[in-house]
């Protein structure tokens, strides 16, 4: 959920991405809640798409292929 970040003229979105075996945390950044968490979608779908690519696995969400983001 994004927070205000510094003296609120910054908004952060935290997000985490986890495997079994490795985990990912990081935040985006934007000069409101809508723009740090649209950031924070729009990066995570490129973030899945780089790990079954590199790590040669698939995210599943509830039983069915992909990370439905």
């Amino acid at each position: 959920m994004p927070f205000a970040h510094g003296e609120g003229l910054d908004w952060c979105c935290p997000y985490e991405l986890s495997t079994e075996s490795s985990k990912k945390l990081f935040a985006m950044f934007g000069i409101d809640a809508l723009q740090a968490l649209e950031l924070t979608m729009k990066t995570l779908g490129v973030e899945v798409e780089y790990w079954e690519k590199t790590k040669n696995g698939k995210f599943y969400f509830l039983d069915e292929e992909g990370a439905a983001i």
